[in-house]
């Protein structure tokens, strides 16, 4: 089922469309996780004006009190495909890094029931799939051109 998704998600990468300047070089669309609070979703865009493609919106599971995942429009710091938190001893697959120890990323199976509603410790959590498909997609255009609003 990886296997697939991966081909998949790379037949769609490539064949989209790359923004050009006014010169000659080609520049990579910006990729933006937008991540409502209120409603627990996240919504993925990549591109500009008519080359946009968007994403979502997909459930998320943002922080429960007391905890925080802040307000702010944060660039991608890091990925980590595999990452392992020594702070909560937890697996963070597919992590993109944006705020201090903050990440997208993947949530476990067992707290797939929970997506959709606060229940972190200020990451934002999302389906293996989905958090794949954003990992990716950041992989591709770069973290330089990738950002996480949070709302």
């Amino acid at each position: 089922m990886q296997k697939i998704l991966t081909a998949a998600l790379a037949g769609a990468l490539l064949a989209m469309p790359l923004v050009a300047d006014a010169g000659t070089s080609v520049k990579a669309p910006l990729v933006v996780a937008t991540v409502n609070r209120a409603t627990q979703e996240m919504t993925v865009t990549v591109g500009a004006g008519d080359d946009t493609q968007t994403y979502g919106p997909w459930k998320v599971s943002t922080a429960r009190a007391p905890y925080k995942t802040p307000a702010g429009t944060y660039p991608a710091a890091w990925l980590s495909e595999h990452h392992w938190s020594k702070e909560y001893h937890a697996p963070m697959p597919f992590a993109v890094f944006f705020n201090a120890g903050r990440a997208v990323h993947a949530a476990t199976r067992g707290e797939y029931a929970k997506l959709g509603t606060p229940a972190s410790h200020g990451c934002v959590r999302t389906s293996l799939e989905h958090a794949q498909i954003f990992f990716e997609l950041v992989k591709t255009y770069g973290k330089e051109n990738a950002a996480v609003v949070v709302q």
